[in-house]
């Protein structure tokens, strides 16, 4: 499952970064248009769309790093820094699979906070990845740190 924004009646820009080595954050994706089932969270309930093909691709490669922050506040502010930018950040033990019936369901997704070390999926840049990676250390290097940021594999590699 990957969250997207609709532009059009047919098409959704990515905006979460997808745990599928083939697939990558900021794609625009053909959908089907008409909602197979919902998600609800805190903030809301959410269509789901069956997509049909991607319509073009994304050049923002799928990144990957190990942090480590003391405090879910401290996991959150790294998130806040990205979702800035417009950028995306997905914690790998956040990840859900459902069966084809679920996802097509009106699934209740609990929000999780996370603390300690996590392995992230970044949908940046790599330079800028680094940067805002040594911004958001900084300001509490007693309780946050980071190591090993590098393209995740794909399926070409």
């Amino acid at each position: 499952m990957v969250w997207a924004i609709r532009i059009c009646p047919t098409r959704a820009r990515l905006i979460s970064v997808p745990f599928d080595p083939t697939r990558r954050f900021g794609e625009t994706v053909l959908h089907d248009g008409v909602p197979k089932g919902q998600r609800i969270l805190e903030s809301g309930t959410f269509p789901v769309f069956e997509e049909m093909a991607v319509f073009e691709p994304s050049d923002v490669g799928t990144l990957s790093v190990l942090v480590t922050g003391e405090t879910p506040g401290d996991i959150r502010a790294l998130q806040q820094a990205f979702a800035s930018r417009r950028l995306g950040v997905e914690i790998l033990r956040s990840r859900v699979d459902l069966c084809a019936c679920c996802s097509r369901a009106g699934i209740r997704q609990e929000v999780k906070e996370f603390a300690g070390e996590q392995m992230l999926y970044l949908g940046a840049p790599e330079d800028v990845a680094r940067h805002l990676l040594h911004s958001w250390a900084a300001q509490r290097p007693e309780a946050r740190s980071w190591a090993n940021l590098h393209l995740a594999r794909t399926a070409e590699g």
